[in-house]
């Protein structure tokens, strides 16, 4: 699942999951375009955004 996909799951703007990650709309919407500068730091900034764990966001990423 990619992290367009679940904001959309849950009826979210994206503008409403950067608010909640603390970043910018146009950053949020680099990230569900496959960004590959993602930190670690920024995983958590984005777990946060779709409110979840870091720990969620990667094993739900990582699921078919």
């Amino acid at each position: 699942m990619t992290i367009k996909k679940l904001r959309k799951s849950r009826d979210w703007l994206q503008s409403d999951c950067a608010a909640r990650a603390g970043i910018s709309s146009t950053h949020w919407s680099a990230v569900e375009r496959a960004y590959p500068g993602v930190t670690i730091k920024m995983e958590v900034k984005i777990a946060k955004g779709l409110q979840m764990t870091r720990t969620e966001l990667i094993t739900t990423i990582q699921e078919k």
